[in-house]
């Protein structure tokens, strides 16, 4: 594990170099990590297995390079995104939990199709550069608040606080999957 978050680092910071811009490098370091997940999904799952079974020099280690690579992430995203660190880090770590999740979440042979790549680059770059509440208009999230506030087990898509289809349509879908 070492090993492999060493890679991350030097492989991460190789690419962002090779960017002349902020936003060349941002995609860089996207489409590399995109590719080491969809290429390394084994090394992912043993990551989340075997990490806390580390000696306690290794695991120091290990987090001292996924440290360094988080860092990476936030320096090159601070142009981009008007964030303190505490949102940047936020930001960064959503964004690998979300590329991360391929192992547990696609099956192995779309991992080599390159509309696999596509998506989930463009979903992890969204993710990076998504508007928080204090951009948005006063009361976008208000039905999510409400729901925070007032927790319900299950959902109906007949909730007078579900309004329009396409929620309406999530709700049903989300029903689902429960």
């Amino acid at each position: 594990l070492i090993k492999v978050s060493d890679d991350l680092v030097s492989g991460g910071t190789r690419v962002a170099a090779d960017g002349s811009t902020p936003e060349e490098r941002i995609h860089a370091l996207v489409a590399f990590h995109v590719e080491f997940a969809l290429g390394n999904a084994d090394v992912i799952r043993v990551h989340d297995r075997d990490v806390v079974h580390l000696s306690a020099q290794d695991h120091s280690a290990v987090r001292r390079l996924q440290r360094a690579y988080i860092e990476l992430w936030i320096d090159t995203l601070h142009p981009l995104v008007e964030a303190d660190a505490d949102e940047l880090r936020l930001r960064v770590q959503a964004c690998f939990g979300l590329i991360n999740s391929t192992p547990h979440s696609t099956r192995a042979a779309a991992r080599h199709h390159s509309a696999t790549a596509a998506v989930l680059a463009a979903m992890a770059e969204s993710a990076l550069r998504a508007t928080s509440e204090k951009h948005r208009p006063a009361g976008f999230l208000q039905h999510v608040g409400d729901i925070l506030e007032e927790p319900r087990a299950l959902r109906s898509v007949d909730d007078p606080v579900i309004e329009g289809e396409a929620e309406r349509h999530h709700v049903a879908l989300s029903l689902i999957h429960i």
